[in-house]
């Protein structure tokens, strides 16, 4: 089975939810899942494909995969924090 980019994503923001960090910070998507999907996956995917899925993702404001049912976005300096409301 080939591993894609948003089951990568998907697979990090339910272990952050696992380990009751329901905070995601834009360098997060930009590094740690990178690193994530390197070290647990062996898959390499840049930091833009992640960026370009996440965004898809927030657009429908819930991630039912992983139990998420609102994405609330915190303006904050210096990054954005989008806090994972779930069931």
């Amino acid at each position: 089975m080939k591993i894609t980019a948003k089951k990568i994503l998907l697979d990090f923001l339910h272990n952050q939810l696992q380990l009751g960090r329901n905070e995601i910070k834009s360098h997060m998507i930009e590094r740690e899942v990178v690193d994530y999907g390197q070290t647990y996956w062996g898959v390499s995917h840049n930091p833009s494909t992640y960026s370009r899925i996440w965004r898809s993702m927030k657009e429908s404001d819930d991630i039912p995969e992983i139990d998420v049912i609102d994405i609330e976005t915190l303006t904050t300096k210096p990054e954005v924090t989008w806090i994972l409301k779930t069931v």
